[in-house]
Formats: C-alpha cells, structure tokens, sequence
C-alpha cells in the first residue's frame, strides 16, 4: 500500500492501543465519580451519582448483604499476617491548613493476607478519632450494622496502615476520599471482603456518614469516604452500590468540611469533575477507643 496510507493506519493502530491501554488503568483505579450530570446543590434535584472503587481487585458477582460478619471473615490460614510493604505516591508539596507532612507520609505502607480475623465484640461501641492536616474527626464505628467493615478499619487503624496516608480525592458538595496506601487511587490492604449493607443507615438520612469505597461486589478493602451531603443516589435501589456504611462523623464536622474546602484542580479520569487536592491533607493517626 502507499507508504502514507500505511502510516495513517499505524498512527491509528498505535492511538487505538494507547486509548485500550487508558481505559484498563482507569478501570483499576478507585473512584467515586457522579455518572449522571451534576449535583445541584440547595435544589430538590439530586442526580445519580456512583461509587467506583478497585482496591487492587476487580469485581464480580453480586452483593452479599448481611448484618453479621459473613464467611469472608473467616480466619484463613494466615490472616492477618503482614506480607510486605507498597510505596506512597507522592502528596502536593503544599499541606494544607497551616500543617507539616508527618513523617510517615513517605514510609512505606503495610500489606496483609485477608480478610483478617474477627476481633472485634459487636456489643461493645468502637470509635474512631482520626488526626488530619486539619484538625481531628471523632467517628462512631457501627459495629451492629457493619461489624466486618467496623473489623476491617479497626485492625488496619491499630496496624498503621492509615498513618500518612492523605485524602486524594475532594469531591465538594459530595465526598472526601482517602485510606490508599499507594496514594493514587489504585491501593488497598492486599486482600478485599464482603460488602455488607447497613440495615440501619442510609446515605438520604444524613451527612457525615463514612463508608468503604469499592469496584463492585465484595471489593471492599481499605478506602473509605465521607459524605459532604445527604446522597440518596448512593443507596441501594438507586442504581448504585452497594456500599458498606460503617460509621457517622459525631464531632470535627468543621473539620470534614475544612478538608471539603481544599483547592483542587479537574480530575482526569472523572470528566466534568474537579476533585484532585492541590494541597495534601494527610491522615496522622487513628486511633480506636472501645466503651
């Protein structure tokens, strides 16, 4: 064939290839994005919005909803035991409110064989104080609602896995994300469980509310959000989820909404939607209290 005719056709090949590429790295990256339109904030029109969310993993099947702890929380042979370490990708330079990177903001990150042991005694109460960039977050853990997904946290809190970790994406008026150990949306713990739903909570009830992000059924792992508004469109029979609620924000609502407010920039894999912080808001420690 003519020599620029061949070339236009290896220029589309190699175009085709880049964009197949693109797509399966988005298809692994954890995100929650809004899929029908915008939210109108201050309206009665709230459009259909989808958590997206990998964790290293890809989904399959269909939701397990349970109360109680299922069979993928059942001790394998060595659950819970550490099996490496993954690298933080780096945060903006620029931390916000007035803050320092802690030093273990560039430590690499534990990893674990899971899903790990059930610890926790769902008659107890567990809750969560979560130090930031911008002040502390105390969260109530449900562990009668969530009691997989109130063991999963707990056991990632008290092992260090959260520590310098930063909320990567800021979505305003919808969520802030965090809880990747990689830093960039892809990570997890090294395993994934069962998505629970909560039978007592639900996203059109309040604000505030933390839950797992996930990339489809049972692909729950380490990445959580926090709700910026009541988002009816993230509870089941609204075409999305499922997803695990496993705790509500009871004080530092101040705070949540001062990590909302960070500068961002468009989001790439999300169209229409600016939620990259251009200013790291790091996670310090959290540590569990159990009355």
């Amino acid at each position: 064939m003519p020599s620029r005719s061949r070339d236009r056709q290896l220029a589309k090949l190699a175009e085709r290839r880049r964009a197949e590429r693109m797509a399966a790295v988005r298809r692994r990256r954890v995100f929650i994005g809004v899929v029908a339109g915008v939210l109108v904030i201050g309206t009665a029109s709230v459009v259909a919005a989808k958590v997206f969310g990998g964790n290293g993993s890809a989904a399959s099947g269909t939701p397990t909803r349970s109360a109680t702890p299922s069979a993928s929380a059942s001790a394998s042979p060595g659950a819970g035991r550490q099996t490496g370490t993954v690298k933080t990708a780096p945060a903006p330079a620029k931390v916000a409110c007035g803050a320092t990177a802690p030093p273990t903001a560039t430590k690499p990150k534990p990893q674990f064989a899971g899903p790990v042991p059930v610890t926790i005694d769902t008659q107890k109460s567990y809750v969560a104080t979560m130090r930031t960039s911008c002040g502390s977050i105390t969260l109530k853990l449900d562990s009668a609602g969530a009691p997989e997904g109130v063991n999963n946290f707990v056991f990632l809190a008290k092992h260090h896995l959260y520590d310098g970790t930063w909320f990567h994406r800021i979505a305003p008026g919808f969520v802030i994300q965090g809880g990747d150990p990689k830093g960039d949306g892809s990570g997890g713990p090294g395993y994934t469980f069962t998505t629970e739903t909560n039978p007592t909570t639900k996203f059109a009830s309040a604000s505030g509310l933390l839950a797992y992000a996930n990339s489809g059924p049972n692909t729950n792992g380490s990445q959580f959000f926090i709700t910026l508004s009541k988002q009816p469109n993230l509870d089941p029979g609204a075409g999305n989820g499922p997803y695990t609620i496993f705790g509500s924000v009871t004080a530092g609502k101040d705070v949540v909404k001062r990590i909302g407010s960070v500068p961002t920039k468009a989001n790439p894999g999300i169209p229409g939607e600016k939620s990259v912080p251009l200013q790291a808001v790091y996670v310090e420690s959290i540590r569990i209290s159990v009355k």
